[in-house]
Order: structure tokens, then sequence, then C-alpha cells
């Protein structure tokens, strides 16, 4: 499927963009060279994948319009995947309450709610390893790495060992590493800071 991300933060105040609008959202040098209907065309037959990320970064004031923009693409391209993200905060009504129509509108058109839940520690440990490991793949080919992995004097394993304590050691660093993209950052900065952390969240 072809993806097409839509960032709704870059969109207040400018309204839910046209499906032909998609592709310069990411990428404007190479959205006039699509040719026409291109968009329309993967999404209607369902080989487009619409991310759309933020529902909670929306103004409360601007969430109806897009709710209404929403439905009418769904509407228009069944065949098309979508995912759409927010905080529980960017579901509710204008009042702070459940927002009734969109759970209506949810369910009525077969989405699945899902919610993602924090890292346990060991889904943490599991993660540090992992993304270690991944390292001595990825250092072939990649002269920045393979420096990196040189000043270390150990092996990335050895690495995600040294992490994996200072993290049990440190409860607010493994509180922040219990989020997925937090914990990468964590992964990075230990391997780029020489295993120095910073010495507070």
């Amino acid at each position: 499927k072809i993806p097409f991300f839509i960032r709704l933060r870059s969109l207040v105040g400018k309204g839910f963009p046209p499906p032909e609008e998609f592709p310069a959202l990411i990428a404007k040098n190479l959205a006039v060279r699509m040719p026409d209907g291109w968009v329309h065309e993967y999404l209607r037959r369902g080989q487009a994948l619409v991310l759309i990320d933020g529902v909670d970064e929306l103004p409360i004031q601007d969430r109806g319009d897009f709710f209404a923009a929403l439905k009418a693409i769904v509407q228009t391209f069944p065949q098309a995947i979508y995912i759409i993200t927010s905080q529980p905060s960017g579901l509710k009504s204008t009042k702070g309450s459940v927002w009734e129509e969109w759970e209506e509108w949810v369910d009525t058109q077969k989405f699945k709610n899902l919610t993602l839940e924090p890292m346990t520690a060991a889904n943490v440990e599991a993660f540090v390893t992992r993304w270690h490991g991944a390292l001595s793949q990825a250092r072939s080919g990649n002269p920045f790495l393979s420096n990196l992995l040189l000043n270390l004097k150990q092996t990335p394993e050895q690495t995600a060992e040294k992490l994996n304590r200072q993290l049990q050691q440190r409860p607010e660093l493994m509180r922040l590493a219990s989020t997925p993209l937090f914990c990468a950052m964590i992964c990075a900065l230990h391997l780029e800071r020489l295993e120095n952390l910073p010495s507070d969240r």
C-alpha cells in the first residue's frame, strides 16, 4: 500500500486537505510530478494507507470540521486503510465528556480501537537488547555507526547490558523508557554519549 501521512498539527487553521494534496504534505518536491488522479486511484482501489496523526493536537473547535472531512473521505473511498492516532484527550467532546458521535461512527464503520500501553520493565529490557542487536547488522556499510561502535571498545550486546542495569537503577529513566519512542532515544543517547546519560529527566 502507498502511505499518505497527514500530520494534523501542521493543518491547524487550514482545514483537512483534499486527496490530491496528500503527496505535498510529505514530499513537496515530488508532488507536482504526480499524474492527475493518481492519489484518487490508489484510494479507490484500496491500495492506500492513510495515516492521520494527532487528533488531540487540533483545537477543540476544529475537531468537528476534521470529523466531517474524515467521514466524507472514508465514505468516498471505503477500500482504503485508515489509521488515526490520538491521545485519549483528543477524542472528547467540546464539554470534555465522551465524544458520542465519534464513538458511534467508529463503531458503525468497524474501526478497531487500540490503546498503546506502557512497556513493562521486561519489555524495556527486551527492547534495549534487540535495539543493540540490530546495531551489529546495521553497522556494515555505515561509517558513522561503525566509528561510534569502535569508540565504545565493547560489543553492542555489552552496551545493552550496561544500559539495562542503568535503567533498573534509575526509576525516572525507566518510566521514560516505557514508551517505545523514548526507549529508542535513550538507547541512541546512551550510545552517542559513550554511556553517559543525563542526571535527570
